[in-house]
């Protein structure tokens, strides 16, 4: 089946490419943890470039993830520069035409221009992997990885090691890619040691991620519309994906959910509010949580280790942000990793540091605005009042969340030429 074809419904397990055995007795050139858009994208992009790459994640795939499932205009454009456009090019999937804001008192509907695609992540993550795997990727899923300290010393070793829970010997690798996400564990043995990655600090506040799938939809829900319910325990967004299911996914104050007493019925008031109808299979939905979004990480490297994804820090998105994010790190850290996998971290560490800032720090900003505006109700209720009385307010933080990152790509383009 061409990997274009493929359907959430008719997704089939991606196996591991090898074994443990196989593994440890070749030499890595890189060894990518975590294989969601960012570490599958990146991990493809680097043996098209010609490196050796082992791509682990602790689940196997598909899986279900946490996620808006809405990829802006963003990401279409890094999958159409990588090759990769027909991924979400396909009549099938439903666009996001415009947004439907509610609070209590106020609705608005704004146009999305450009518009993006909606797309579940069991769908996308596990075809970037298999197209990882048809690039020259090996695959290793459900292993948890670890790293530890490295050992002091005046100069950096020329590979890292990567170990796994039942095993006495370790993967190496010239150079380690954490894109573990939001909750990952690989980086914390090295936080507060030398030489450090830093900590990932959670902003104050920060709310909690929340994300469900409901099988029996309202008609209230459209296709092609974002839904977006803001009440005083957070907000929940909602969109219609290919094959009809409703996506969920939500930011909550974890005082709100424990006076409630659970996921759902916080979920459950949130609709109420703004009188939007619960879906009939709402008692029987499998609610996932995620730890506090909102998140930075002050340096993104370490001894033969580069960071990226959403294991560099997160915001709460607001229209696709999140994949998009990732998508474009992946893309741009492909020669910052070329350059750490045959020298070290000392000078591509600090060079991706400021990469990253440049650009994904700038495009951050404007989902801390809107987060503002989402931690307080009153804000909101106002902000989307305006937004019904004048919809081209919202126009320029709209063009700074989708800023083409093309300048980028003419840059890349013309450095090949060289």
């Amino acid at each position: 089946m061409p990997l274009a074809s493929i359907t959430s419904q008719s997704l089939s397990p991606v196996a591991a490419t090898g074994s443990f055995a196989e593994f440890i007795s070749r030499e890595w050139e890189v060894i990518v943890v975590g294989a969601g858009p960012a570490g599958s994208l990146a991990a493809r992009q680097l043996a098209l470039a010609g490196a050796k790459v082992l791509l682990i994640d602790r689940n196997h795939f598909p899986r279900r993830k946490v996620c808006g499932c809405c990829l802006n205009a963003v990401g279409l454009q890094v999958l159409e520069e990588v090759g990769l456009k027909h991924l979400a090019d396909r009549p099938s999937l439903p666009t996001t035409q415009q947004m439907y804001l509610a609070t209590r008192s106020h609705r608005a509907t704004l146009s999305l221009i450009p518009q993006g695609k909606v797309i579940s992540r069991e769908e996308l993550d596990t075809t970037l992997v298999r197209e990882a795997i048809a690039a020259g990727v090996d695959f290793f899923p459900g292993r948890q990885a670890r790293l530890e300290p490295a050992m002091s010393s005046t100069s950096e070793a020329p590979f890292r090691e990567v170990w796994f829970r039942g095993e006495t010997q370790p993967l190496r690798a010239k150079l380690i890619l954490a894109a573990d996400g939001l909750g990952g564990s690989l980086l914390k043995p090295l936080e507060n040691q030398e030489p450090p990655v830093s900590t990932l600090e959670v902003a104050v506040p920060s709310r909690l991620g929340v994300g469900g799938m409901a099988e029996s939809v309202p008609e209230f829900y459209q296709p092609d519309t974002i839904y977006m319910a803001y009440g005083d325990a957070g907000y929940l967004g909602l969109v219609r994906l290919a094959d009809g299911r409703l996506d969920m996914a939500a930011a909550m104050n974890a005082e709100a959910v424990k006076q409630q007493k659970g996921w759902g019925n916080a979920l459950a008031s949130i609709l109420g509010e703004v009188s939007f109808p619960l879906p009939d299979d709402w008692e029987t939905i499998p609610w996932q949580g995620t730890p506090k979004l909102t998140c930075s990480r002050e340096r993104l490297f370490a001894e033969r280790v580069l960071v990226l994804g959403d294991a560099a820090g997160y915001v709460e998105p607001f229209t696709g942000e999140g994949m998009s994010w990732a998508m474009l790190s992946a893309y741009a850290i492909v020669p910052f990793a070329l350059q750490a996998m045959h020298q070290g971290t000392e000078f591509a560490g600090p060079a991706w540091d400021r990469q990253y800032q440049e650009i994904i720090g700038k495009r951050m900003r404007a989902c801390r605005w809107i987060r503002t505006l989402g931690q307080y109700p009153f804000l909101a209720r106002r902000a989307i009042q305006l937004g019904a009385w004048f919809p081209s307010w919202t126009e320029p933080v709209m063009r700074l969340l989708h800023q083409s990152p093309k300048p980028l790509f003419e840059m890349r383009r013309a450095s090949k030429d060289l």
